[in-house]
Order: C-alpha cells, then structure tokens, then sequence
C-alpha cells in the first residue's frame, strides 16, 4: 500500500513537470512572453524553414542510407557538407567542408541525399529577409556520422556467410581509405586497381596539406560574399614544422581577385601538422628539407 502511495505521487510530479514544459512550448509557438522582464521571442519563419529543410535532408539521407541494408556496406565515419538552397527550394551548390575518417561509401551516400532531396519552396517572407550578399541562397551544413560495423553502427546480425565476408572485405577496403581531408573524390574500385599510385610517406603527407588547404578553402568560399570564380594554381613549400612560407600564385584563367585572396588565406590558415620525421629524412638535402606543394583552385 505505501509502494503504491509512492509510486502515484511520483506519477503526479511527473505530469506536473510535463504540463509545465508543454505549457512553455505552448507559450512560446503563441507569441512572444513576458518572464521576470524578459522577452522570449517565438522561432521566426526562417529558423522554422532551416528546421524544415534540415528534416528533409535527414530523411533523405536516412532513405538513402536503408537501400543499403542487407547489403555489402561500410558507409561509417564523420563528415560535414555545405548546401546553397535557393527560393525555388532546389540545392545550387554542395561542397565537402568536413570530414573525419570518413569513408568512400559514407562521403556518395551522403553527398547523393543532398543531390535528390526535394525541398520545400522557400516561404515569401524568408525569401524577402535575404539581401544582395546572399546571392538567394541559404547557405547550410549537414552534418553525418556513423558509427563502424559492429560498434553501434550497421547491424550485421542475420547477414549469410557470404554476406558477411563480402561486408567484412569492403569495410577493410573503405578503412584503408577512409579520409580526414576534404576534397576527397571517391573512385571506384576498379580505377583503385588500375590507377592507384604506390603511396609513400611524403606523397600521404603532401595528400594530407593539400586536403588540410581544400578544406580551408572550401570554407572560406561557402561563407564569401564576394564574387569568386576562376582558376590558379598556387605554390608554396612546408617546413619541418608545418608552416608555409614562399607562398605565391605562379598561373591565373579567369582568376577573379575574390578567389586569388581567398586562396592565398585558405592556404596560410589552413591547419597543417609538423612534418613526420620519415618525411623529413627523405627530404634530406632537398629544398632546405621543405616540401613543394602545388595547390590548383578552381570554382565556375
């Protein structure tokens, strides 16, 4: 009998704290209110738009992500995409600006949801509160992970003998090119096997500043409100420390100075690690033991 007291006036708290949070949420979609002077302001139309569009892409990618079930799949890692969405609801440009041991599988299934998903029309008054510097667009970002097979992430449970095996040799495949670049551009398999270049400690850390530099540049063009179109390429060497120095541009087509100055900064800010020391001792003797990197931009 006294269990069940407790148990009852324990029920009661919980409904109480319920209605109280359903009764805020209640008073906040009705308009704003007054709370010991402060003003709590409801969302406005274009949070409740970016809300929506982040549902739409979620579903897709998840959509995306189920026609894999069952199948040979090793879509895990982490990544971030950023999406122009225009008044029409259509996605006008898609740039990788993040990604964390992210693999192949992952980076096309991904980048495919953004590609299909069908987006609302953008609502007049969003539409009305964007000005000359957002060029009609919302520029968002959409953020995936999963977790590896086996460790929360793809359930291979019920997989046949065969299934798994096929799962276990392409999961081994993407995690011996998984990526925490950006500008990562999947190939297939059979291009893997054909042109496939045997890698050595300089080439993977030249790979790594290039990436390191794409991603900065990526970002800094996603947030520029300038126009920035054209090609160049840039040169500049790395330091035993990770430091860029004799930074230059050595060829420009169509080079807008928007994207020269974008790309001068994407390649001093970019977030470069020391140089390994095996890469140091083969480049022993060779340019003051710096690595020439040469970075080719180029944005239509």
């Amino acid at each position: 009998m006294a269990a069940a007291g407790v148990e009852r006036q324990a029920c009661a708290r919980l409904l109480q704290g319920l209605a109280v949070v359903l009764g805020g949420l209640l008073c906040a979609c009705a308009g704003p209110t007054k709370k010991s002077g402060a003003v709590v302001a409801p969302f406005t139309a274009k949070t409740r738009y970016i809300l929506k569009v982040n549902e739409v892409v979620e579903k897709q990618w998840r959509h995306e992500l189920a026609l894999t079930q069952g199948l040979p799949s090793a879509a895990f890692g982490g990544m971030e995409v950023g999406y122009w969405v225009n008044k029409k609801g259509k996605v006008e440009k898609m740039a990788v600006v993040g990604a964390n041991k992210a693999s192949p599988d992952l980076l096309r299934l991904t980048q495919s949801a953004i590609r299909k998903v069908k987006l609302p029309r953008m609502p007049a008054d969003v539409a009305r509160s964007l000005t000359a510097k957002d060029e009609g667009c919302l520029r968002l970002v959409y953020k995936a992970y999963i977790s590896p097979p086996g460790q929360g992430g793809q359930q291979v449970a019920g997989l046949s003998a065969a299934e798994r095996a096929a799962l276990e040799t392409r999961v081994a495949w993407n995690k011996a090119h998984v990526t925490s670049q950006v500008g990562f551009v999947p190939y297939t398999e059979a291009e893997k096997i054909t042109g496939l270049k045997k890698e050595t400690p300089t080439s993977r850390y030249g790979k790594l500043v290039v990436g390191r530099v794409k991603r900065q540049w990526n970002i800094y063009l996603m947030q520029s409100q300038a126009r920035a179109s054209g090609e160049l390429d840039a040169v500049f060497y790395i330091n035993a420390q990770g430091k860029v120095e004799r930074l230059e541009v050595i060829t420009q087509k169509g080079c807008d100075p928007a994207l020269k100055e974008l790309t001068l900064r994407a390649v001093r800010d970019a977030e470069i690690p020391p140089m390994p020391a095996e890469v140091r001792r083969a480049l022993s003797g060779a340019n003051n033991e710096r690595l020439k990197v040469i970075y080719h931009g180029r944005n239509r």
